[in-house]
């Protein structure tokens, strides 16, 4: 897995050095971004909101339209609250899910500074689960997993300067693990650098 990614992280800066070193507008977009995660489905039933953060790599090749790919991390605790959960004592037990993808991304501009945009990609997401205790015992061991995910979303970024933009952006992302349904809402503000 880890020659995957340094495989993937390679071809990523290949793609972007040439433009950037001839010192060219080369619409390369580096952007990152904070916030919080709404687990949805089944995900909702044991979970709590959690936070996310990440970063985007994009590249527009076509007026309003730009390839990009993604890194998130996303992290949420488990609910002692939750209806199945009630009148344990339990301790521990986040769960996370880090999301690589790719996708593209189409931007409409608005008269001004700002711009809409919507996106949607496919990638792998590694979830990972801590143990569970009760007690001072284990009763759900830790586990994780390498799953196939796939996200929609859209955004309103405001440009601050010619290099720098402000966005706030609400994703929808749909692990399809064997397991329940794993899915959530990353909501998220950041900023963007033009390169």
């Amino acid at each position: 897995m880890k020659k995957t990614m340094v495989l993937i992280v390679l071809a990523v800066v290949l793609l972007f050095a040439s433009p950037l070193a001839k010192g060219k507008d080369s619409g390369v977009k580096l952007s990152f971004g904070a916030g919080i995660s709404l687990p949805t489905g089944t995900l909702q039933d044991e979970w709590k909101s959690g936070f996310n953060l990440g970063g985007t790599v994009s590249h527009t090749f076509h007026k309003n339209l730009s390839i990009i790919g993604d890194l998130q991390y996303n992290r949420f605790s488990l609910d002692n609250n939750a209806d199945n959960l009630k009148g344990y004592d339990l301790d521990g037990g986040s769960y996370s899910v880090t999301t690589l993808m790719t996708g593209v991304r189409y931007s409409i501009p608005f008269e001004g500074k700002s711009a809409f945009y919507l996106q949607g990609g496919v990638g792998i997401a590694f979830s990972s689960l801590k143990d569970i205790e009760m007690a001072g015992y284990t009763i759900i061991k830790g586990d994780s997993s390498t799953d196939l995910a796939l996200m929609a979303g859209t955004g309103w970024e405001y440009r601050v300067n010619r290099n720098e933009t402000l966005f706030v952006e609400l994703r929808y992302v749909n692990v399809l693990n064997e397991g329940p349904n794993l899915a959530f809402f990353p909501l998220r503000i950041g900023a963007t650098f033009k390169f």
